[in-house]
């Protein structure tokens, strides 16, 4: 294998795992909220969605996401909400 053949190999191959890594991280907010059981998930996955393309609304979604309330453990999702 020659070294440009080498660099377009690893140029696919990043790019590969951008396109995978890219909406792991986009989707943060919501994932963290998912897995501790926000509150207010719903509210928070549709402002991670809409408006979470801005850093700053991403920004205010991770911390909604990390520093939120958990549902407690006796009540449903339509109870809550």
């Amino acid at each position: 294998m020659t070294k440009p053949e080498f660099i377009e190999l690893l140029k696919v191959i990043g790019a590969i795992i951008a396109s995978m890594a890219a909406p792991t991280i986009y989707f943060l907010p919501s994932i963290i909220a998912y897995e501790r059981d926000h509150h207010k998930f719903w509210r928070l996955l549709a402002l991670n969605i809409f408006l979470g393309i801005t850093v700053i609304f991403w920004i205010v979604a991770l911390v909604w996401a990390i520093l939120g309330k958990q549902r407690p453990e006796d009540e449903d999702e339509e109870d809550y909400d």
